[in-house]
């Protein structure tokens, strides 16, 4: 509404018009007198009377006011001047989100009618937007044209009484890929694939051009696919025209980097590094690019050979380097595309421990070779007043490793044995029922204790550190080693074939005997001769009658005896083999016996 007026502006009924009038002898210095084209499509001027005015431009309006005045008037000054607009009514139809008449200025375009609109919805055309007035068509309105490129012919001038429609939308099609803009287009007839690129924007630099392909649809046939080559060939596959439906894709072409050379390691610019002719070691390992650290006895050059293998040429640094006051050309190695070049450290990474539970600085340290274990434990403020040593648990990754090994080839072997007795289970006639469901509880045990077998912990006799310090258990440490002190506990777990498996406070001289007995003494079913203790650091002692004295953390295991009429099975004997080679924590035998 504030845009300035052109003197073509066309007067119509509801303008609001000023007329200034100066140089009037026997007046004031000047007059103005506002004036409104009614309904009429006149304006009533003073001393003058009703003047049509509509369908006058501004400029003729203003001419045709100095003729009338000058019948009364001579030697004056005249200007016409626009005040108010008056607003038009056009309708805004078809695929739009709120259709309807709408009132606008009259210098509105066919975009400011659409916007009030709410704009063409997601079936609308963009392509072919219809202008109508008195039943007739003015125009065919392309929007791409102003939203791709960006030009503000946009239709004619509206006027009152305007149609514009938004048809359904026509053909499309879809490109994506190496492209500016990949989205969905609208076509128009003639759209060829060259177009459609432009349209998305263009290719972007790393498009591969020489085959772009258009996936098609062949209606009930299916669909097929068409590689075309673009700008090899005079015609080529631009000038194929896009149906609809059509996908395209610009595929991106290759990104791989071929004249380059990897330098890496401990140098001050580790990355990719241009490869030229003639380049040699010495060019890329220049004074103060290797780090002091390096390791220069043994430089490693990494060079993939013509059949795509791969040599290790090793190179001492010294002899190429440039600051040698005798350097050797011969083993200054000429490079090759795709050498990577790798310079180690001579400083070895320092070895860690980790120490958890009841110490006073848990925690990650780093240990020196050949440092034994008190001296960490002493490192990290000795034991809290709430730790119990003999129950610490101590694990070693190399023992674990060779123990995880182990295991699986115990697993591998129970797992073979078992699939020979389920097929000789068939041939158990009325047995079979039985055999077959002790069978499947052996296969679902030996899976739970493959879960809770806890490998690569070594039995250690942790105490007073003054006692500990140079004994056996005093052990080297290793990158990798965990300790884990536990509280004190107060109970003694009694399991297996009890009555009750449960754990039974702790009392001080009190034997084994006395915790089976809480625990409801051994069940009919119990192998006793099998029957054994296992400590709290671990270790094991068979034959519970043997210790006259449990303490606090122990665990008393009691096997059943299970003896099928085909054939015994070692139930219980291979929880003890497997106990007794990688040592159960307390918490997965309360799971594996419960």
């Amino acid at each position: 509404m504030n845009l300035p007026v052109s003197p073509d502006y066309t007067l119509g009924p509801g303008d609001s018009l000023i007329l200034y009038i100066w140089n009037i002898p026997g007046t004031a210095l000047y007059d103005s007198a506002p004036l409104v084209v009614d309904r009429t499509g006149s304006a009533f001027v003073p001393r003058v009377g009703s003047v049509p005015l509509q369908g006058l431009t501004l400029a003729q309006a203003q001419e045709v006011l100095r003729t009338r005045l000058a019948r009364y008037y001579s030697g004056f000054e005249l200007r016409l001047a626009l005040g108010e607009l008056r607003a038009i009514g056009v309708y805004v139809l078809g695929e739009v989100a709120r259709p309807g008449t709408y009132t606008i200025s009259p210098f509105s375009t066919v975009l400011d009618a659409l916007f009030t609109a709410g704009g063409p919805t997601k079936m609308g055309s963009l392509r072919s937007i219809q202008i109508t007035r008195n039943g007739r068509t003015l125009e065919e309105l392309d929007l791409y044209n102003f939203l791709l490129r960006g030009e503000r012919s946009v239709g004619p001038p509206l006027q009152a009484g305007d149609t514009i429609f938004v048809p359904s939308i026509g053909p499309v099609a879809a490109i994506a890929g190496e492209v500016k803009r990949p989205a969905i287009y609208e076509l128009r007839p003639g759209t060829s694939v060259g177009a459609l690129i432009a349209m998305a924007g263009g290719p972007l630099p790393t498009a591969q051009l020489d085959r772009v392909q258009v996936e098609r649809i062949q209606g009930t046939a299916g669909k097929v696919l068409l590689d075309l080559p673009l700008g090899l060939t005079p015609g080529g596959g631009e000038s194929e025209l896009v149906r609809d439906g059509d996908l395209v894709t610009v595929f991106p072409g290759q990104d791989r980097l071929h004249n380059t050379v990897t330098l890496e390691g401990f140098v001050r610019s580790p990355g990719q590094y241009e490869w030229k002719p003639g380049m040699r070691l010495s060019d890329l390992l220049k004074p103060g690019v290797v780090l002091p650290e390096a390791y220069r006895d043994r430089v490693e050059i990494v060079r993939v050979k013509p059949d795509f293998t791969r040599e290790v040429l090793t190179v001492d640094l010294r002899q190429v380097s440039a600051s040698n006051p005798a350097p050797d050309p011969a083993r200054d190695i000429v490079l090759q595309p795709m050498d990577r070049i790798s310079v180690q450290s001579e400083v070895v990474g320092p070895a860690t421990v980790t120490l958890s539970g009841e110490v006073k600085r848990p925690g990650v340290y780093a240990i020196t070779k050949g440092e034994r274990l008190t001296a960490l434990i002493c490192r990290a403020g000795g034991f809290t007043d709430k730790a119990y040593p003999k129950a610490a648990v101590f694990a070693r990754e190399s023992v674990r490793k060779k123990e995880k090994a182990q295991l699986d080839e115990f697993v591998r072997t129970e797992e073979q044995r078992l699939f020979a007795e389920t097929s000789a289970v068939a041939a158990a006639g009325e047995q079979a029922g039985p055999l077959r469901e002790s069978l499947i509880q052996r296969q679902a045990l030996l899976r739970m204790m493959v879960q809770h077998v806890t490998v690569g912990r070594i039995v250690i006799r942790l105490g007073d550190l003054d006692q500990f310090e140079g004994s056996d258990s005093d052990i080297p440490l290793e990158d990798g080693d965990v300790l884990s002190v536990p509280m004190r506990p107060s109970a003694v777990m009694v399991l297996g074939a009890v009555r009750n498996q449960t754990a039974v406070l702790y009392q001080p001289g009190a034997p084994a005997e006395y915790y089976i007995e809480k625990a409801g003494g051994l069940s009919k079913d119990a192998e006793k001769g099998e029957a054994y203790i296992l400590k709290a650091d671990g270790s094991a002692i068979q034959g519970y009658t043997k210790v006259r004295e449990m303490e606090p953390g122990d665990a008393i295991l009691a096997p059943s005896t299970v003896e099928p009429k085909y054939r015994p099975l070692p139930l219980w004997r291979d929880v003890a083999t497997i106990i007794g080679q990688f040592g159960l924590t307390i918490a997965s035998m309360v799971t594996i016996f419960r």
